[in-house]
């Protein structure tokens, strides 16, 4: 499953929240206006101050900016959120000891019509007894030992989960496969970690069995469902052992074995990352880092209980979800699992209706699309209401003095859009606009927070304090588990103001480097005289006043125009992609050429809408589609262009980075694509690649 394919649903879910708008009078301009007084004059006569987020310690280095760590963990870094938690076997333990009695798993129930019911709960003891007997059976049916390699290859489902925690119980490796690789990097994946058995499910049997012949390590492979006896011949004769999840589970129950406790040094999970340039690498991660991970974003977000519900529907191969379920786990946090089926996406969450919402910056841009196509269908009164509205709540947070009558008359349709019931929203996997989060925050009603990390920093690095009255477009402070330093890099200086550089990292959650890749590690992983190691991200941050950090670029995608300009095209394709005609976009630059061009994916909905108030007819496109002759429109691409250029003069870019030539793709890019990594990053050189000729055309 690709995170590319949730944005379209998730979108849907809001806008069915948001519903219509009604007419109102004189009564409620009246109070708008007075509601207009109390935020511009006594708010602002009691204005909070902005909190100091980050502090600088010990001396910079030449070419490097100073260390700046989190401003309550100044002396010392966390690298455990509770006493007597170093593991993630710990981690869960805690849930099991604390919270046993409370609802752990939940999975969606079947109606005798096929539909899908209510959610079925599983306590935490529960799920931990079938941890023991899945991992007991791991050992009794598969002849494992610790340290050996479990790969999951699946949809997101209590059996991932069960299966993962069970590694974890009894010291084995879990190995991490996107349900959406292709088969040359799912053999690559299996060879290069000798993974001995395959935990998935039966729609993806057959790619699983077919690896059988390129992999003479893997033996076994286990189904989340029933087994058919036609599937377990099929199996055998590739070589194969297929149990179904449930035949392990008994194994285990009539032979439980003791569970084998990892030390906190110890491997727990070798995951890949989807690679924007290059084939997969294996990320090292420890039970150390993923907990000190964990502890630092339990101290960076407001506090989660026993009484927080979480959807899990980002895949469980991405480190996001990873970390924000045990970040769950550890706190007693109930887990409901979406149904697989992305076009049913909104019903889930309205089922569930989940206090905690995690997300990619793609979802969040299409929600912000769809609440403001809804609105402009409205009436003009609507219309204006709506405005205010707005303006009224950005003014009052700005000064942290939200608004709730607003949440309750304005924008509850919309909130309802994600079961009505979320109090923190969090952002990860790419940077968010500026915009989009200042929307999302003034919608929602409640903070949403951005998180910048990466595989190699288990996916934590910094997060904007939710206190933080306007944190918008910023990565936040670092986490209370790390260190962050920008060093000298490319066009970049430590020493300007503000501060820029190359983003470093170190802490308790930077991994151990790239499996079986010594190069690449030492050139990323770079140990000091002092014994700390600073992994190079190779992002390009800014400190900000405030002392949050700003992520503006990739040292290795900048390039140079013909008059010595420097461009850093993921930070303009984060601009860009708040227009709202934007679903996807290239940013592209000629080092012989004065200018840069993009290609655009339009967003369907948008067009077509373009389409109906200009009067010009289309025709039927497939499913996230736009219509081909609307992308042939000359019409609509200077529409488009101009709605860029209004991007560019909000962002205050430089006129160099104003785009002057754009083609349109009809066809969305996703990981099935190859444009796009499983995260929605662009591929860069595959897009070069496949829109090459365009790209010159463009220039021409």
């Amino acid at each position: 499953m690709s995170l590319s394919a949730l944005a379209l649903p998730l979108g849907s879910a809001v806008l069915l929240g948001l519903g219509s708008y009604y007419l109102l009078g004189v009564g409620f301009t009246l109070f708008f206006g007075l509601l207009a007084v109390y935020v511009f004059f006594y708010t602002g006569m009691h204005r909070k101050p902005n909190p100091v987020v980050s502090v600088e310690v010990g001396e910079a280095k030449p070419k490097e900016g100073r260390v700046r760590r989190h401003h309550a963990y100044e002396k010392e870094l966390l690298t455990s959120p509770f006493e007597g938690v170093n593991t993630l076997y710990d981690i869960f333990q805690r849930g099991v000891k604390t919270f046993g009695n409370k609802n752990c798993l939940g999975t969606r129930s079947f109606e005798k019509d096929g539909s899908r019911g209510a959610f079925k709960w599983e306590t935490y003891a529960q799920v931990n007894k079938r941890i023991i007997n899945f991992g007991s059976g791991l050992l009794r049916a598969c002849s494992i030992q610790p340290s050996d390699r479990i790969g999951f290859y699946a949809k997101n489902c209590a059996e991932w989960v069960i299966g993962a925690e069970a590694c974890n119980a009894y010291s084995l490796v879990n190995v991490a496969l996107y349900d959406t690789l292709g088969e040359e990097n799912r053999v690559f994946i299996v060879q290069q970690a000798e993974i001995k058995v395959i935990v998935t499910t039966k729609d993806l049997a057959a790619n699983v069995m077919s690896l059988a012949k390129d992999c003479p390590t893997l033996g076994y492979v286990i189904i989340a469902e029933d087994c058919p006896s036609a599937l377990k011949d099929a199996a055998k004769k590739e070589g194969l052992t297929l149990l179904s999840f449930k035949e392990v589970e008994d194994m285990g129950a009539e032979e439980p074995r003791d569970v084998i406790p990892p030390k906190p040094e110890d491997l727990a999970i070798l995951m890949y990352t989807s690679g924007t340039t290059s084939r997969p690498k294996g990320v090292l991660i420890t039970h150390a880092n993923l907990t000190s991970t964990v502890a630092g974003v339990l101290k960076a977000v407001m506090p989660i209980t026993s009484d927080d519900v979480f959807l899990s529907y980002l895949p469980l191969a991405h480190i996001l979800e990873r970390a924000s379920e045990a970040a769950m786990f550890c706190c007693g946090a109930s887990v409901g699992f979406y149904q697989g089926d992305v076009r049913k996406l909104d019903d889930d969450i309205r089922t569930l209706a989940p206090t905690l919402f995690a997300g990619v910056p793609k979802v969040y841009q299409r929600v912000m699309a769809g609440i403001l196509r809804k609105v402009a269908l409205q009436g003009p009164v609507s219309r204006v209401i709506f405005s205010i509205a707005v303006a009224l709540q950005k003014k009052a947070i700005e000064f942290g003095h939200p608004i709730g009558l607003l949440n309750k008359i304005v924008f509850s349709k919309v909130q309802e859009g994600l079961g009505g019931r979320v109090k923190q929203v969090l952002s990860g996997g790419a940077p968010l606009s500026a915009d989009c989060h200042e929307f999302i925050r003034v919608c929602f009603g409640c903070p949403i927070m951005q998180g910048y990390g990466l595989t190699e920093t288990c996916g934590g690095a910094t997060i904007t304090p939710y206190e933080l009255p306007i944190p918008y477009g910023r990565a936040g402070t670092p986490i209370p588990c790390c260190e962050v330093k920008l060093v000298d890099a490319a066009n970049y200086s430590s020493s300007s103001k503000p501060s820029q550089g190359e983003i470093c990292i170190s802490g308790g959650n930077v991994t151990k480097g790239y499996y079986k890749m010594e190069e690449k590690t030492r050139e990323d992983f770079r140990e000091e005289e002092d014994g700390r190691v600073w992994f190079h991200t190779g992002d390009v941050g800014q400190w900000n006043e405030d002392g949050t950090l700003s992520i503006i670029g990739r040292t290795k995608d900048i390039f140079k125009l013909d008059g010595g300009e420097y461009v850093a095209p993921e930070r303009l394709e984060t601009i860009y992609a708040g227009s709202k005609f934007v679903n996807n976009i290239f940013v592209y630059g000629d080092s012989s050429k004065a200018s840069i061009v993009a290609v655009v994916v339009p967003e369907p909905m948008a067009a077509k809408h373009w389409a109906q108030e200009n009067g010009v007819k289309v025709e039927e496109a497939s499913h996230g589609h736009c219509p081909e002759s609307l992308c042939k429109s000359d019409a609509f691409r200077k529409a488009l262009l101009a709605d860029l250029a209004h991007q560019a003069g909000k962002a205050k870019l430089q006129r160099f980075e104003y785009l002057q030539a754009i083609h349109l793709d009809p066809t969305p890019w996703t990981p099935e694509s190859g444009l796009v990594t499983a995260a929605l990053k662009n591929k860069r050189p595959e897009l070069q690649k496949a829109f090459i000729e365009q790209l010159d055309d463009l220039y021409a």
